[in-house]
């Protein structure tokens, strides 16, 4: 069946966002992965082909593995999918003595994830681009809602606020930043002052962040006070002599505070922290009068994020909403169309624009819309 309507392709949407007041923007792995090529997508190569081989002795988990490989045909695994039916296994896991098994495929696969986003901060990042969305967010106090673990956009928004020309009031810090007071894991092993001073915007992170780790015997849940922002691109208070990242690492608990990504909530539900930042999202979305989706596919089968952008966005006029993705092709392009209207039903052509994210931001930030 044709998909009816043509938006524009790479042409800035008629409502200019200067004029639309308080803006909240909603990041998806796509905005990621304009800045930093090298950064995955959830179906991507996540290294199957190996982890197959690994896992000789463990039939039930490499079968698993196996057949999410080959809903793809050239290797690669749609990871929300895969995880979505590892996450606390099937009621016939038990009986055929598999629920080992798929707990050690999602450990794995959990593992890999983190491995992929980490080893693209080595590879190519525009960052003069992405500092130029930085400040612009910051000078227009932009809320950003995201879905992803990696940390280039709040180490912009920490340098951009931190540069001669930015007054306190806009400097972002990972302390106060992400919408809970969040200390430096450093904090655990020297004296230092935790800004309280409230951030000029929020970067909430609804599914965690790589750099959010659990202080050492810290219950799973993620309680609100067992969590550190630990990286290295924050300045930490000078350290005593003798104290090295190591002796940091030695009082954190292995592993970063991230839900797994599902197409539902349980892994939100089990950590509090997440709840709370699901919470500020939505108050932020309801009081937006802009928001922009920026690099966000909008699964259809999330129905999670579904029913917070319905409920929460639900008052605006479709003129103040604004889909930014990039889609090479018709088909992609009527998808995207589809899952947006699934939430949003009168949602015109003329809000979609199909368009990378890092040539949309350069327009923005420039002032330029």
């Amino acid at each position: 069946m044709a998909c009816a309507g043509r938006a524009r392709v790479g042409v800035v949407g008629a409502v200019g966002v200067d004029n639309m007041g308080k803006i909240v923007f909603v990041l998806g792995a796509g905005f990621t992965r304009a800045f930093l090529p090298g950064a995955p997508l959830l179906t991507d190569d996540y290294g199957g082909a190996d982890l197959a081989r690994r896992l000789q002795g463990f039939p039930h988990a490499r079968r698993i593995l196996l057949q999410e490989m080959a809903r793809h045909g050239d290797g690669r695994l749609n990871i929300e999918h895969l995880l979505t039916r590892l996450d606390g296994g099937m009621p016939y896991d038990p009986d055929r003595e598999a629920a080992a098994e798929v707990a050690l495929l999602a450990a794995e696969l959990m593992q890999a994830l983190v491995r992929r986003i980490e080893g693209a901060k080595g590879g190519t990042l525009h960052r003069a681009e992405l500092m130029a969305f930085a400040r612009r967010c910051l000078r227009d106090r932009a809320t950003c809602v995201t879905f992803n673990y990696d940390d280039i956009l709040d180490r912009a928004l920490y340098e951009a606020g931190g540069e001669p020309v930015g007054a306190p009031k806009h400097r972002w810090h990972p302390d106060t930043g992400y919408g809970f007071v969040c200390p430096s894991a450093a904090a655990l092993v020297h004296a230092g002052a935790v800004r309280t001073t409230p951030a000029p915007i929020l970067l909430l992170k609804l599914h965690g962040s790589l750099n959010w780790r659990l202080k050492l015997g810290a219950p799973a849940s993620s309680a609100v006070d067992a969590v550190v922002h630990h990286e290295e691109w924050s300045a930490d208070p000078p350290r005593p002599h003798g104290i090295t990242p190591e002796h940091v690492e030695r009082h954190l608990a292995p592993g970063r505070v991230i839900a797994a990504p599902l197409l539902t909530t349980t892994a939100v539900a089990e950590r509090p922290i997440l709840g709370r930042l699901w919470t500020l999202a939505y108050r932020a979305l309801a009081e937006a009068e802009r928001v922009v989706f920026l690099g966000y596919s909008l699964p259809p089968a999330d129905l999670a994020a579904a029913f917070l952008f319905q409920e929460a966005c639900g008052d605006l006029r479709p003129a103040q909403l604004q889909v930014v993705t990039l889609a090479p092709s018709e088909a992609l392009r009527c998808g995207a169309r589809a899952a947006y209207r699934r939430v949003f039903p009168h949602l015109p052509d003329a809000q979609f624009v199909f368009q990378d994210a890092r040539d949309w931001t350069r327009t923005w930030s420039g002032g330029v819309l």
